[in-house]
Formats: structure tokens, C-alpha cells, sequence
């Protein structure tokens, strides 16, 4: 039994719930079901990481191996590689790789700051979701001088989920061995750019880089971290519930070496295994990086409003109400 004050699945999204987390609960959460705090129907796409349990823990159950068909948006759990494609026809053209392909970014959700505004948070979503499964942060971290901004990533086939196309910041094939031997290096670095456009925006309306801090959950996490490597200097990085990218690069830019991260994880996470965002806490503490790290107690791949207290207290510690 595990018990949460707020239950978000990879995608993002909040369920608010006063009572444990329990198989009950779980079996509620299915599309077209009633979600545990008896709110109306869930969206397939907020439940990214449940997949269809029942199947799968049914089999699981009784010792099979059976693996249930992802929702949309869900990584297959176990799944060593993607399928391969199938081979061109004779003189059809060369396939472009998922990496090679341009994307357009959507416009993000902007909270105004309710007070005078001295600082910006970008946050950056799991994949499969959009920046409305987070903007309601902004309301639960209640920073009058901070400015929310919630981007939404470009829509791209996702080789882990078959090649079904969905909100991602990159491309995955694996979450089975995050150890950059098969990473989308093109297509997380497009979406560095593309957060680094968001901070010279902050930064041409008048607010200091280093009162600019950027943060992500799970793959948007992913790219916070590599924002470490940025040329421009930041107020604060913070990642949740995610692991560090091409981690035989220089972690962070002279720019940003002394630049503080936050970092949280449940260690019952069921997607990005606890291991993997450990190992990337040390990585970075390692390379000489100031890194505030939380574990939360059987929490799986979600938020908490623990988590998300502690998250408050960063952001103000980085960049306080002047």
C-alpha cells in the first residue's frame, strides 16, 4: 500500500487523493474509469505510466511474462529495444531518422507572475503530455514574484511505444539501460536550443539569466539537467524523477558550475528505475555540482505534495522575491 497526497503519473498530471494509493485504486484507473478521488473520467493519455495493469498484473500474478499493450504515451517497461521497421520497398527513399526530423514547438502556457514579477520558472513535462498537465504547479507553489512558464514538446514518433507519435523532447528506445549507449543526442540537444530560446526570452523582457531557473519531470527533467551544459549562466536547475543524459560529456559550462540542482525521485519508481536518477545525483555531485537531493518512500514515477513543498523552498532559495 502506498500512500500519497497527490498521485502524477509520467505525464504530469495531478490526482489529488486524501486516502492511500491502493490496488482498488489502481484497477479505478483506466480509461473511461473513475479516478480515486471520484473527479470523472481520466484522459488515456494521463496514464502514461499505469499502463493497462490489470492484463499485465494479472499474468504477472500467476508467473507469465505477458506485457500489456501500451496506452498512448506509455513506455512498454522491459522492453529491451524498439521493433524494428520494416524494410523499403526497392527504390523508395531513404528513411529519415526519427532524430533527423525538424519538429515545431507549440506555444507554451505563460502564469504571470501575481506580483512584481524578478524571476522565471520554465517547467518541461513527461512525455506524452503537454504544458497544461503542469501549469496548475504554478498555482500549488504560490510564488508571487515568479513567472511560470510551461512549454509544450513538438509531437514525434517514440520508438519505445512502436512509433506511436506523441508530445517527447526526444526520441527513446530503452528505458532498460540508461547508460548513453543508445540516446537521441540530436533530438535533445534541438530541445536545449529550443529552452535556451525560452531563457533569452526572459532574458530580452528585462529578467537576469540567473533568475531564470529551468526544471522538468522525467524526460522534461532529463533536459533541465543537460541545461547545465548551457553557455548561459541560470539561477537554478531543478529534475524530478529523472536520470542525466550523454554523461561522458562535460556535465555542466563554466557558466554553470556552481549553478545549484535539485533533484527528487521516488524510490518505487516504476519507469526510471530509483537507481538511475541516483546514479546521475552522484555523476553530478562528482563533477563538483551543488546538488539538493530527495528521496520520497514509495513513491512510483509521480509528484508529491511533499515534493513539491521542497521544490518551493528551492526555487526561493535561488532566486528570491527581491
Amino acid at each position: 500500500m502506498l500512500t500519497v497526497s497527490v498521485f502524477r503519473a509520467i505525464t504530469g498530471r495531478v490526482l489529488q487523493s486524501a486516502q492511500p494509493f491502493t490496488q482498488k485504486d489502481s484497477e479505478a484507473c483506466v480509461p473511461g474509469g473513475s479516478p480515486p478521488h471520484g473527479g470523472g473520467t481520466i484522459p488515456a493519455a494521463l496514464l502514461t505510466p499505469l499502463r493497462a495493469r490489470a492484463p499485465a498484473e494479472s499474468a504477472r500474478s500467476k508467473g507469465g511474462s505477458h506485457v500489456a499493450s501500451p496506452l498512448p504515451g506509455s513506455p512498454v517497461l522491459g522492453a529491451r529495444s524498439a521493433p524494428s521497421p520494416p524494410p523499403a520497398p526497392p527504390g523508395a527513399p531513404a528513411r529519415r531518422s526519427v532524430a533527423a526530423m525538424s519538429y515545431a514547438y507549440p506555444k507554451p502556457i505563460t502564469v504571470p507572475a501575481k506580483g512584481e514579477h524578478s524571476a522565471t520558472f520554465i517547467m518541461l513535462h513527461g512525455l506524452g503530455d503537454t504544458g497544461n498537465g503542469w501549469s496548475d504547479v504554478a498555482q500549488q507553489l504560490a510564488l508571487p514574484h515568479v513567472k511560470c512558464v510551461f512549454p509544450t514538446a513538438p509531437t514525434r514518433p517514440i520508438s519505445i511505444n512502436m512509433g506511436m507519435s506523441m508530445p517527447g523532447w526526444y526520441d527513446i528506445r530503452s528505458l532498460d539501460k540508461l547508460d548513453g549507449s543508445d540516446e537521441d543526442a540530436e533530438g535533445v540537444r534541438e530541445s536545449v536550443r529550443y529552452v535556451e530560446g525560452l531563457v533569452q526570452a526572459e532574458v530580452d523582457a528585462g529578467v537576469p539569466s540567473d533568475r531564470v531557473v529551468v526544471g522538468g519531470f522525467s524526460q522534461g527533467g532529463a533536459v533541465a539537467l543537460m541545461m547545465l551544459r548551457s553557455g548561459t549562466k541560470l539561477g537554478g536547475v531543478a529534475a524530478l524523477s529523472t536520470y542525466l543524459m550523454l554523461r561522458d560529456e562535460a556535465l555542466a559550462s563554466d557558466a554553470n558550475a556552481a549553478t545549484r540542482v535539485f533533484m527528487a525521485h521516488g524510490d518505487s519508481d516504476q519507469v526510471v528505475a530509483f537507481p538511475f536518477g541516483d546514479g546521475s545525483r552522484k555523476k553530478l555531485q562528482e563533477a563538483g555540482l551543488d546538488v539538493d537531493w530527495k528521496v520520497y518512500p514509495g513513491m512510483p514515477h509521480s509528484a508529491c505534495m511533499e515534493e513539491l513543498q521542497h521544490l518551493k523552498e528551492f526555487l526561493l532559495s535561488v532566486v528570491p522575491a527581491k
